[in-house]
Formats: C-alpha cells, structure tokens, sequence
C-alpha cells in the first residue's frame, strides 16, 4: 500500500508540474521534448529523495518524502495557476479561501503550545489499526476530525474557479501539500507529531469536498 500511494504521488505530481510548466501554444514535437526533460529532471529529484529515505529502512519515510518533494512542487503550480487565472477568479470564494486557510493555521499552529517531545509517525494506517485492536475511539475520532477539517478546502479551491482547479488532481495537490506543510511545522516547531497518517486524512477530506461541490454544482443545475 505504501508503494502504491508514492507511486500515485509521483505520477501526479509529473502530471500537475507538466500541466503548468509545458506551453500550449508550443509545437507538439517540442512539447513533447519539454515533457521528456521535466520528466527526467524530476525523477532524478524523486529519485534522490526515495533513495535517501529508503536507506532508512522504513517505507513510510519514503511516502513521507516524496510529500515534501510533492509540496514544493506544488507551491510552484499553486502560483502559476493563479496567475494564469488572474482576473478569473471569482474574488468572493477567494476571500473565504483565505480565511479559511488562515482559520487553519490557527488551529493546527498558532494556537498550539510546544511540546518537549515529537515524533514523525510514518506508520500506514496507524490510527484504524490502533482502534481496531485497541478499540481507541479518540485515534478513529482524530482520523475524522483531519478528515471533515480539509473538506472546505476542496470546496472553496474548485469554487474559485472551477474550470482550471476542478479536477481531483488538483485538489489532491492542494490537500497533500498544506496537509505536508502543517504536519512538518508541527514537528520542527514542536508543536505536535508528525503523522503521515494525517496528511492522508486531510488530502482524503480535500477530495471529498471535490465530490461534495460535483454534487451541489450537479443539483443546482436541475
């Protein structure tokens, strides 16, 4: 399972850096040689950072980077989308973005006393197998509170403007790189521990407020 979501990851992170990097206007046979030269500069970074991970011995650390690699790339994409759509956005759903992503930080940072310990949890699934076995309900509660806390971000991002930032490859982006932020901010500042676990939680919370603004889009329109 570890395996399977890096490897998700890294192919949507390739696909979302192509998708702002790579010209339109530009001639197919020179789109495609931008594309084989993105690809190969970030693999060699994905590489690097999976490798240095991996030497670890624990593949959770190799998610784990490749959430970090995947959050500065998607600071670069997050940029270029919105000033590609300058002028589009519609500024009401931009203004409760903002608040939103502030009353965010607030939460999960700012408010936040520091801890003389933390840790990074890079253990898949930690939380379901700790309530499983455990029957810990406040493991199964956190789960879902990071869960239903990233689902305004996944609404208000589409709202914006929906035709640019409307597909799921988007919102994951969105999701894993604040998720990734916050959860490394807690850990170097010592503000909480690091779980990989959360990061999961909030980019699957992220997706379903996608669905959730696909089904009252789709009923607005009947």
């Amino acid at each position: 399972m570890t395996i399977l979501l890096a490897i998700i990851l890294y192919l949507v992170g390739f696909y979302l850096l192509a998708k702002r990097t790579v010209p339109e206007s530009a001639a197919p046979g020179n789109r495609m040689m931008i594309r084989v030269v993105l690809f190969f500069v970030y693999s060699c970074f994905a590489g690097g950072f999976t490798v240095a991970a991996y030497m670890s011995g624990d593949l959770g650390m190799v998610l784990y980077t490749l959430c970090l690699l995947f959050a500065l790339v998607e600071i670069g994409n997050v940029i270029l989308t919105v000033s590609h759509s300058r002028g589009e956005i519609k500024p009401q759903y931009a203004v409760l973005f903002v608040l939103y992503i502030l009353a965010i930080l607030v939460v999960t940072l700012i408010t936040r006393q520091t801890r003389t310990e933390t840790v990074l949890q890079t253990e898949l699934f930690a939380s379901v197998k700790s309530f499983l076995l455990e029957g810990d309900v406040e493991e199964l509660n956190h789960m879902i509170l990071n869960v239903v806390m990233f689902m305004p971000l996944g609404y208000l991002f589409v709202q914006m403007h929906p035709r640019n930032l409307g597909d799921a490859a988007q919102v994951l982006g969105i999701g894993v790189m604040l998720s990734t932020i916050i959860e490394s901010c807690q850990l170097i500042f010592r503000l909480g521990n690091c779980d990989v676990d959360d990061i999961l939680a909030n980019t699957f919370g992220a997706l379903l407020g996608l669905v959730l603004y696909k089904i009252v889009h789709h009923s607005s329109r009947k």
